[in-house]
Order: C-alpha cells, then sequence, then structure tokens
C-alpha cells in the first residue's frame, strides 16, 4: 500500500499507528496515540460541553488567535474513524491549517462512537454540535 501514497505524505503515513481491528480489537486501537501534531500559536483551541440528543458532549472550536468581532466562515469537521474510532483532538493538525489558510472558525463534536452507540447516534450527535450556539 505504501507504493501507492505520495511521496510527500510518506512521513504521515510513516508516523501513523497501524491499526487492526480483527487481530487487536476496537478498545486497543483506541489507546492508540495520536500523531503528534506540533500546534500553531496563531490558532486558539476552546473545549466546550454541549447537551447532545442522549447526553452531554464535547465540543473543539478552533479559530484565529487574532479574531475580530467580524463573522468568519466556518466549517463543521467530522473527525475520521468511520464513527467507530477516533477523537477530534488527533485532527487538531489540519483543523488549525483551515483556520490559517481560510481564516475561518472549525468546529468538531466528540460524537458517540458504535458498535456501543449504534446508528444513528453520532450523526445525532452531530446534528446536536452543528445547531448548537457555542458562542457563549
Amino acid at each position: 500500500m505504501k507504493d501507492t501514497v505520495l511521496e510527500e505524505l510518506q512521513p504521515i503515513l510513516n508516523a501513523a499507528p497501524i491499526i487492526d481491528l480483527e487481530k487487536d480489537g476496537v478498545e486497543a486501537a483506541r489507546l492508540s496515540p495520536p500523531v503528534p501534531t506540533e500546534h500553531s500559536a496563531d490558532v486558539k483551541i476552546t473545549t466546550r460541553t454541549i447537551q447532545g440528543p442522549d447526553c452531554p458532549l464535547t465540543v473543539r472550536i478552533y479559530e484565529p488567535i487574532n479574531r475580530t468581532q467580524e463573522l468568519l466562515p466556518a466549517l463543521f469537521w467530522s473527525h475520521g474513524g468511520g464513527y467507530v474510532l477516533g477523537k477530534p483532538e488527533y485532527e487538531d493538525g489540519i483543523c488549525e491549517r483551515f483556520v490559517l489558510d481560510v481564516n475561518c472558525v472549525v468546529v468538531q463534536v466528540d460524537y458517540r462512537l458504535a458498535p456501543e452507540h449504534t446508528y444513528p447516534a453520532a450523526v445525532e450527535d452531530s446534528y446536536a454540535a452543528l445547531y448548537n450556539d457555542t458562542r457563549n
């Protein structure tokens, strides 16, 4: 598989942990550490809790550190992991990159994961975060 990945993406692939759900199981995969990310001093990350459809949900908000009262475009980002793995903080790097390159605000929700929470739990959690006013 590595020979099909672009050369400039090879360092990212090499730093990522190998996850084998069949061999190691979901819990072991969830304990895998995230790929180390160097945080930008130009991006502010705020963590908030909102009420989801069935439980409180954690939301991460990324915005320019020097943000004014001017309205900015917003991007709602769903972290990877096929609704089984992952956490918002695992994708801090890409979310910070969006903030820096586009001058926008990025919002991510730590949605409930399968198989413990069956479909449509993750989608419902995402809708709850999308329609929640996280400015306060």
